[in-house]
């Protein structure tokens, strides 16, 4: 989630189960993701000052807004004896503005709506249309808005993509502008916890991080529910959009520049197929997760440097491997039947040790699950001993950065080389993942052809 500007609210704020001590504050929210509240005064005056941590702060901004701040604690409390006033500043993880929530309340919501970065490059669907007449110089500015996205993920939960125009003001006027916002939203038919609404959120994010191949970050995102309500007139009601802010880092230090010659894919590749993509995406997740999890730390920013970035690849694999193959040595009950006969004929001092060796001796080696990793897709790889090479490269740089023997550090990629093998390290899992969700062998190569992005990554040397 990226902070677009700085927030800043002044208020008085309190905890819940003493509403009757107030202090003055002002709450400020930036980018890079720091919440702190400074107050006039402390909430626990007194000695020994051995609780650091306020489970929730609530306040009223200047504006009449109500605002919680979840999870806190002090990061400085200056106590005054005597002549002076006290001072603190407290670190919050999480800000709800527009709503007040009682100490120990359990949050849940139906809606998460939020914007992310290069949508509406993605989408590549517009509603404005500009015609001229240069014989009498004149301009005509339209926009019809485009039908909404929507469709259901699950049963009892819908994802949907809304356009959302603004338009210029009224007379006197000297300059129009019509500018076209894209919102994405997921609403559930039941209340979930606040943890799996942003949870849900993220995992739509990365579905986007892959498909524009950069780290995208999510922006202005609100929760709802019809428990929350607001009366717009006599009769009428509606649910109060709560904005929310939390200290997760965004996918990148800065906004990406988007490209849509540089995708992995757009909107228009995706279309016939949109709503069984995002499902299957999800599908996905549950049993890719810590796979899907190395992927995206190596493919944003998480990574400070290119060893853990490769470190992350080379994981990511090998998990993708493991978690959608069964695929062994040799079969299990040969396998049985030869643990038990080396056992039998090992001495009784080493048993202890043989069995632990033989506990994963049936798996497949990291070099092994690299060759059927890119067996589907070997026709991006280059020749027999390019792909070869690939793996030789993989693996040993993998047991280097892992083990730091000596003996392999000469055969340890570094620097550019390193670099390159990152890109087609990649690129392998992006294949991978195509498939995953349903793209079909001739989509994938369609992709290959048109994605300048993917062709970056395996031929490096042609940039």
């Amino acid at each position: 989630m990226r902070i677009e500007e700085t927030i800043k609210k002044a208020g008085h704020w309190w905890i819940p189960e003493n509403p009757d001590k107030k202090l003055p504050g002002t709450l400020l929210i930036t980018e890079p993701r720091e919440i702190t509240l400074e107050v006039l005064g402390v909430f626990d005056e007194g000695f020994p000052l051995k609780n650091y941590n306020i489970p929730r702060i609530v306040g009223i901004t200047e504006d009449g807004k109500p605002i919680t701040l979840d999870r806190c604690f002090y990061k400085k409390r200056n106590i005054k004896i005597g002549p002076g006033i006290s001072k603190a500043i407290i670190i919050a993880n999480t800000v709800f503005i527009g709503a007040e929530f009682k100490n120990g309340e359990e949050l849940y919501f139906s809606k998460i709506s939020f914007f992310m970065e290069g949508l509406n490059e993605w989408l590549s669907i517009t509603g404005i249309s500009v015609s001229h007449d240069w014989k009498t110089t004149s301009a005509k500015i339209d926009y019809i808005k485009p039908d909404d996205i929507s469709f259901h993920l699950a049963p009892g939960l819908k994802f949907a993509i809304k356009f959302l125009p603004t338009f210029p003001g009224f007379f006197p006027i000297h300059e129009a502008k019509i500018k076209q916002y894209v919102r994405m939203s997921i609403e559930s038919t039941r209340l979930l916890k606040i943890e799996e609404l942003t949870k849900l959120a993220d995992k739509i994010n990365n579905f986007f991080c892959l498909a524009m191949d950069k780290p995208v970050s999510i922006n202005r995102v609100s929760v709802s529910s019809n428990q929350i309500t607001e009366k717009i007139s006599k009769e009428k009601k509606r649910q109060v959009e709560i904005e929310l802010y939390d200290i997760n880092p965004t996918k990148s230090k800065m906004p990406p520049k988007i490209d849509s010659h540089n995708m992995l894919f757009n909107y228009k590749d995706i279309s016939a197929n949109f709503q069984d993509a995002m499902t299957k995406w999800l599908e996905k997740y549950e049993t890719l997760e810590p796979s899907f999890n190395l992927y995206f730390s190596a493919a944003t920013d998480a990574q400070a440097f290119l060893e853990t970035e490769f470190l992350a690849l080379a994981q990511a694999l090998e998990t993708l491997h493991r978690r959608t193959t069964n695929e062994s040595q040799m079969p299990e009950d040969d396998y049985e039947l030869l643990s038990r006969t080396l056992i039998k004929a090992c001495p009784d001092r080493f048993q202890g040790w043989l069995k632990t060796k033989l506990r994963y001796g049936n798996e497949l080696f990291m070099r092994e699950r690299m060759k059927r990793l890119i067996e589907p897709f070997k026709q991006y790889f280059g020749t027999e001993n390019e792909r070869q090479s690939l793996v030789y490269k993989i693996t040993n740089t993998r047991n280097y950065l892992t083990h730091y023997g000596p003996n392999l550090e000469q055969e340890a990629c570094k620097g550019r080389t390193l670099i390159k093998l990152c890109m087609k390290m990649e690129a392998l899992y992006q294949f991978h993942l195509l498939y995953a969700i349903g793209f079909s062998q001739k989509q994938i190569n369609d992709i290959y052809y048109s994605s300048q992005s993917i062709r970056q990554k395996l031929n490096p040397d042609q940039q």
